[in-house]
């Protein structure tokens, strides 16, 4: 977790995707309460979604394996808009629920990139969630 913690810590000051996820912490940032949330969906119509259920887990607690998906995640062209499609979000909040980060799979509608900093492979939000479920104390919000 120290060397993960490490090498998020290198990288400068907040949040993107370049090829895997990028930390660039502020002075003021907390790596260790850093909340990491996977939320999965499914669209009702081209703008509304409706959760299933959501994975979270403070980035401290992350297993070895959740750590090595966060850091690997990649870019892709976001889904196509099809109701009943599965969805997926990723964000990244300090301990105060603050928003530091947001992506997702799809896009809809015309502000649907609002708060987004890019899209990220489906497979690799579906794994990401699911490493988050098998993490213990994982919280499962309806």
């Amino acid at each position: 977790m120290a060397a993960a913690l490490a090498w998020l810590s290198a990288c400068g000051d907040g949040y993107s995707v370049e090829g895997g996820l990028v930390w660039r912490p502020r002075p003021s940032d907390d790596d260790a309460r850093v909340i990491v949330t996977v939320t999965k969906s499914q669209l009702d119509t081209w703008r509304q979604q409706q959760p299933l259920h959501s994975q979270q887990q403070p980035l401290a607690r992350l297993s070895p394996q959740a750590q090595q998906a966060l850091a690997r995640l990649r870019l892709s062209a976001p889904r196509q808009c099809e109701a009943g499609a599965t969805v997926y979000e990723l964000r990244l909040a300090d301990a105060s629920g603050a928003q530091r980060y947001r992506s997702a799979n799809w896009a809809c509608g015309p502000d649907a990139q609002q708060g987004l900093s890019g899209y990220i492979a489906t497979e690799d939000l579906q794994r990401l969630g699911e490493l988050l479920a098998a993490t213990p104390q994982t919280q499962d919000h309806p």
